[in-house]
């Protein structure tokens, strides 16, 4: 079982397609529908010893040679060069509707490669007049040819057809990635893409009914947005070039990145909407970046008029079916409803205007850590340290962060109107303290606030311990509005917090891409083991802060004729990596005995 395990994980890529003996003159499409690029073993095997040292699994790599010795029946990478990049090319045979990958493996010496090969199949090769080895199996052939130092395995010898640089397959990703995988989406037959059309379709058209209680001219409304989405659904599809994605640990600089780059055929919508993204960035929620926020998100996205077509149906979308929800959520009579319908319904003709006015979503979050007297963090550590474990329950008191979310509008001052009538109706409605209007001013800017009180129970469960322990009880609301701009904060010091954010987009931007958003490990860490109190949670808490680099950020930025996302995580990411790579390698090594 073990060895059968072994064989298919190996070469489970030349197993794509049905397992039966294909004609040698099957047509295949000359070029690859996706390649997949290994940068080589030296170089995974470093990355992981590199990983396992920083969580305290120094010896990793060796247990990774000991486990691929046992499954290879003490052979290893026998004739396989271990520093060079391998990878699979996979083509398309369109007579046969299937997959045909191609496996391209540096070698140093070709018969100790298929000693071992024999070894793991049961079957010797045998070598054709044509020089291509043949190795018989139950599901058919396995073929194996080499050139340029290079031996190239499949399971119909007409792919084998090598070119003269082995590495022109893999299309220079092994220069950027320790692992990389690239799919040429225009190259995908029409009965495919017509077949994934169909499935777009059947997912919108499926799409349930917001309100069983709709009309007919509400039902073909909704008919026509869900027409329309597939229809720009399938749009994107068809102009897509290239999906590309692509792993790299870089061991020097002490971080790791993920790349997702798409690229757009060229005068296409999409490749339109990837130019628009290069305007420049618009600086006034920047704040939510600041350097010290526990974790942010600024979304500074540009449209193009395909673009701009998009958003509205997604606000369509949600136009008719959102404002009776609002109403019976918060159990109004009729009254009530028509005026929460009337109030939002006026803040989606803003959003509106605002997309009509700008051209661009901008929103921005922050999560910042509230500011706390000293001698409550002595008097937490006391209590850890003499109680471990203890769960901690926030009743009535300050809470430990302040989130805050903002948005740039057409018109500031009627978003206020609008906004503040709703609140107040949510309110009266709750049965709370009305808000208090103009309970501060700031730079030009108008503060309003009102608190909640969460239920007071004593051992709640995680999400309600968790709401109050986070954000305090009871929670304070504030909302900020500016003359284009606004803000709303919840937690601790949530007036503050807005104020720090709008003093931060006072100076230039700290990104310029469309799209940031960012995490610290450590105190995000703290604050989550402190709603779970584990020990395990805790250590890895004080290792993360030792570290200090422990940011984790994610961009989305315009390449030529595409977009390219990145997550990148410092050297604290790595740590958690390193950690949970090492129990897997540990745990498939004592599931083979090794």
């Amino acid at each position: 079982m073990k060895r059968a395990i072994w064989i298919w994980l190996l070469f489970a890529p030349l197993g794509l397609g049905a397992p039966r003996a294909l004609a040698q003159d099957d047509r295949v499409d000359a070029q690859p529908l996706a390649v997949v690029s290994v940068a080589g073993y030296s170089e995974l095997k470093a990355d992981l010893e590199y990983l396992g040292a920083l969580s305290g699994n120094a010896d990793i790599g060796g247990v990774l040679e000991k486990l691929l010795s046992r499954l290879t029946e003490n052979h290893g990478l026998a004739g396989i060069a271990q520093e060079r990049p391998w990878g699979v090319s996979i083509s398309y045979a369109y007579d046969t509707v299937q997959l045909v990958p191609r496996v391209f493996l540096p070698v140093t010496d070709l018969s100790k490669l298929l000693e071992a090969l024999a070894t793991l199949i049961g079957q010797p090769a045998v070598k054709g007049d044509d020089g291509i080895y043949n190795i018989p199996r139950e599901s058919g052939p396995l073929f194996v040819a080499e050139k340029g130092g290079y031996a190239y395995l499949a399971r119909r010898k007409n792919v084998l057809q090598l070119p003269d640089d082995p590495l022109q397959q893999s299309r220079g990703l092994e220069k950027q990635y320790d692992l990389a995988l690239s799919f040429d989406v225009h190259h995908l037959p029409p009965s495919l893409r017509e077949m994934a059309a169909d499935r777009v379709r059947q997912y919108w058209e499926a799409a349930p009914p917001q309100n069983v209680a709709d009309d007919a001219e509400r039902g073909a409304a909704r008919a026509t947005l869900a027409r329309r989405g597939a229809e720009q659904t399938i749009q994107i599809i068809n102009d897509l070039d290239r999906i590309t994605l692509g792993l790299d640990i870089d061991r020097a600089n002490h971080r790791t990145r993920l790349d997702m780059e798409i690229t757009a055929l060229p005068d296409s919508s999409l490749a339109k909407s990837c130019a628009a993204l290069k305007q420049a960035a618009d600086p006034r929620l920047a704040g939510v970046l600041a350097s010290d926020a526990i974790a942010s998100v600024l979304l500074d996205w540009s449209f193009s008029n395909e673009d701009e077509a998009l958003a509205r149906g997604g606000l369509d979308r949600f136009r008719e079916g959102l404002p009776p929800l609002i109403g019976n959520a918060l159990s109004l009579d009729e009254d009530g409803k028509t005026k929460a319908n009337d109030l939002t319904r006026k803040l989606f003709d803003l959003f509106d205007q605002t997309i009509e006015k700008r051209r661009r979503i901008n929103f921005g979050l922050a999560v910042l850590g509230a500011e706390r007297d000293g001698l409550l963090d002595i008097v937490d550590e006391s209590i850890e340290e003499s109680f471990p474990g203890r769960i901690h329950e926030t009743i009535i008191g300050a809470g430990q962060v302040a989130v805050v979310a903002g948005g740039v509008t057409a018109d500031g001052a009627e978003g206020e109107r609008v906004a503040m009538q709703l609140v107040g109706l949510v309110a009266e409605a709750a049965e709370l303290d009305p808000p208090k209007l103009n309970a501060d001013t700031y730079k030009g800017w108008r503060f309003h606030a009102l608190s909640v009180t969460a239920p007071q129970t004593m051992r709640a469960e995680l999400p309600l311990r968790a709401l109050r322990n986070l954000l305090g009880n009871p929670i304070k609301i504030v909302l900020a509005f500016g003359e284009d701009t606004f803000y709303a904060a919840a937690g601790e010091n949530g007036a503050d917090a807005i104020k720090r954010l709008i003093d931060h987009s006072a100076k230039p931007p700290a990104s310029e891409t469309p799209l940031t958003a960012s995490l610290a490990l450590a105190p995000a860490w703290k604050l989550l083991f402190m709603q779970t109190a584990k020990p395990q949670a805790n250590k890895i808490a004080t290792e993360l802060k030792k570290i200090g680099k422990d940011r984790v950020t994610i961009t989305a930025e315009p390449t030529e004729g595409g977009i390219r996302c990145r997550l990148e995580c410092e050297e604290g990411a790595n740590l958690l990596l390193g950690g949970i790579l090492s129990i897997i390698v540990r745990a498939v090594a004592a599931a083979n005995g090794a």
